[in-house]
């Protein structure tokens, strides 16, 4: 009797989308079948020890990983400069990015952030010069230097060299490798941070250490942008040893911190990070799908304003379906379009999207491994 009236679509929805967050999506490899739960909306703010399933040259790979999209420690002042105001000198960098995207320029203002030196470098020297603009404007100038030159930039390394790419998947990748890796020694370390197809990091990686000693890591990274800068959640597959060893040091210091540690693990063998990263980015365009067909049905069928959605996925918000996109979708369902005097934004937008990849990849490798994904393919 205290309840409100609610309506009958409303119960319709919430049935769906509670179902959907609890359905388990399943994936074999080499003749086993292993079930993982859905990582409801794969962007919360705080998840942790989610399973997700993966397959690589070693067979079944299952981990738990954590991941978060809040900022892990920002920062509370500028960093002081070095007393001769020069930038570091030769092999003083601890770890180099290439690929000063958005994703790559936050990752390298990230590590310099948490006390480590950073090299950066890009194919097009202006990003660098940008990059070095936003380190002097946040205080971090000490620790981070660019170059213009890939030789200069793997020079100013230390022993072994480790260097994060972040360019296109693709051919890209492949041009970056052939750079960097020219200027690298035996032993050096070679990180591919972006959404790249599983099986061509196994083949490279199986090719540098045959023809150049050289140790390769896939390692997926989410979070964005922002995560990237304050804390992203990252996968990382390949070299066991040389992660280990040498890598984990300082990505356990950039990752998303929660209650339990870093949002950061060893996946696997080969491409098991970038096979994870995958199934996580198709997982997730399966949960915007949901909240799509969701507001679509309180739109069309229940008749609903944008505010009365936004207050349903305000309630949701205070349950189980508690994640970073219902967050978000309550909220931009207010958003009034800035350039036009009467109107939502929402009901400006093409309903249209693209995608990067990831999510048709996952799709196509479940169609080969037998498992049914009607959500993500639908997304």
């Amino acid at each position: 009797p205290q309840m409100r009236a609610v309506r009958p679509v409303e119960v319709l929805v919430a049935a769906v989308a509670l179902f959907a967050c609890g359905a388990y999506v399943t994936t074999s490899n080499l003749g086993k079948t292993t079930e993982t739960g859905t990582l409801g909306a794969a962007a919360a703010a705080s998840i942790s020890e989610r399973r997700v399933a993966g397959r690589g040259v070693g067979g079944n790979i299952l981990r738990q990983y954590r991941f978060s999209f809040a900022p892990s420690n920002p920062r509370k002042g500028p960093s002081p400069r070095h007393a001769d105001g020069l930038r570091p000198s030769a092999q003083s960098s601890d770890i180099g990015v290439y690929g000063m995207g958005t994703m790559g320029q936050n990752l390298a203002l990230n590590i310099a952030d948490k006390g480590m030196k950073v090299s950066v470098c890009n194919r097009s020297p202006s990003k660098v010069d940008d990059t070095e603009v936003k380190a002097k404007e946040q205080g971090l100038e000490e620790n981070l230097a660019g170059y213009r030159s890939p030789k200069d930039f793997v020079e100013s390394l230390k022993s072994p060299r480790r260097v994060v790419m972040l360019v296109k998947a693709g051919a890209p990748v492949d041009s970056a490798i052939e750079e960097l890796s020219s200027h690298m020694e035996p032993g050096d370390i070679l990180i591919d941070g972006g959404n790249e197809w599983y099986e061509k990091t196994d083949a490279r990686a199986t090719k540098l250490q045959n023809e150049k000693q050289i140790r390769y890591i896939g390692m997926g990274i989410s979070g964005g942008s922002e995560g990237a800068r304050y804390g992203p959640s990252m996968m990382p597959g390949g070299d066991k040893d040389a992660y280990l060893t040498h890598v984990q040091p300082i990505m356990s210091k950039v990752a998303a911190q929660v209650a339990d540690g870093p949002c950061v693990t060893f996946i696997g063998p080969g491409g098991a990070g970038n096979y994870v990263k995958m199934v996580h980015n198709g997982i997730e365009y399966g949960d915007m799908q949901l909240i799509a067909e969701a507001y679509d049905l309180l739109r069309t069928v229940g008749g609903m304003s944008n505010e009365e959605i936004s207050g349903v996925f305000e309630s949701w918000q205070k349950g189980p379906l508690e994640s970073f996109l219902i967050e978000l979708t309550a909220k931009v369902l207010l958003k009034h379009d800035d350039k036009s005097p009467t109107g939502m934004l929402v009901d400006k937008i093409v309903d249209k999207t693209g995608m990067k990849g990831t999510g048709k990849w996952t799709v196509q490798d479940a169609l080969e491994l037998g498992v049914p994904v009607p959500t993500i393919s639908a997304a």
